[in-house]
């Protein structure tokens, strides 16, 4: 069972493994462009900050909804947001300069620093999210994925055969169905509906359905429906294609995805993707 002080731990330890990775780096690497399209390593770190996820838990558990420095709520289209999340890193990595790497490890501190004296009903505490508002537990969940995708996104810079790590695994679960409603987006040329069954193995071990239709796709848990198309994976491999960090079709080719079933579906589901 994925516990919060299964979470509580998870952050701590990822948060600590990029730090250590970091500090490690020359000032030439810090300039090497990341896996993240359009950011340097640097600017990877500079989103880590920006996004100010301990101040966004201190306000709620204050009753503060509208943290000073962010928009309210719903209030921007997802393009505006989107190119907020890409632009202000930059701006901010600039701003930070040599002292990026301390302002880092003191986000992390804080965060930790707040999870450590929370009582068991904190968890449910609403906070601050641009689209709408969420509990403090969905919050840390959205720091460890963006902490480790995004940990993911430095060190395959410098290797591409890295990993995710398994402490982190069970939230990425977690929090598949969110991005599969990001990168299948609502197509009115999906006549026919279409269930891929992703059967994940290694370190840990799901099956999980991903519904596309012409709204868009949705997550749930296996069902005993039949699947058009089953899906065979690690789970790291799984995180990687869904989360929009490895193509399917390379996947497939590289022999990290096993497909079964009907193989017309098999290739629509990779030309589905339409962002992250």
């Amino acid at each position: 069972m994925y516990t919060d002080t299964n979470r509580a731990k998870a952050i701590h330890a990822e948060s600590k493994r990029l730090e250590q990775f970091l500090m490690a780096l020359s000032p030439e690497d810090w300039q090497r462009p990341s896996r993240c399209e359009q950011w340097l390593v640097a600017d990877v770190v500079a989103h880590l900050i920006e996004d100010q996820h301990a101040e966004r838990l201190a306000r709620g558990l204050r009753g503060d909804l509208t943290p000073a420095g962010f928009v309210p709520s719903a209030t921007l289209d997802p393009d505006e947001l989107r190119e907020q999340v890409t632009q202000h890193p930059i701006l901010l990595r600039r701003q930070l300069g040599d002292t990026l790497l301390s302002a880092f490890g003191a986000e992390n501190e804080r965060v930790d620093h707040i999870l450590a004296r929370l009582k068991p009903n904190d968890w449910e505490t609403l906070c601050y999210h641009p689209r709408r508002p969420e509990r403090l537990r969905d919050i840390i969940d959205v720091r460890l994925l963006e902490l480790a995708m995004h940990g993911w996104d430095i060190r395959a810079s410098f290797d591409s055969r890295v990993s995710l790590f398994g402490d982190s695994l069970p939230c990425l679960l977690r929090m598949l169905p969110r991005a599969v409603r990001r990168v299948f987006r609502p197509d009115a040329n999906r006549t026919r509906p279409s269930r891929y069954r992703l059967q994940i193995v290694e370190p840990v071990t799901a099956r999980i359905d991903i519904l596309l239709g012409a709204d868009g796709a949705f997550a749930e848990v296996a069902s005993h429906a039949k699947a058009d198309v089953i899906l065979h994976c690690e789970a790291t491999t799984a995180m990687l294609v869904i989360f929009g960090r490895l193509p399917f079709a390379q996947a497939t080719m590289d022999g990290r995805v096993r497909v079964e079933g009907e193989p017309e579906l098999a290739t629509a589901f990779g030309r589905h993707f339409q962002g992250r």
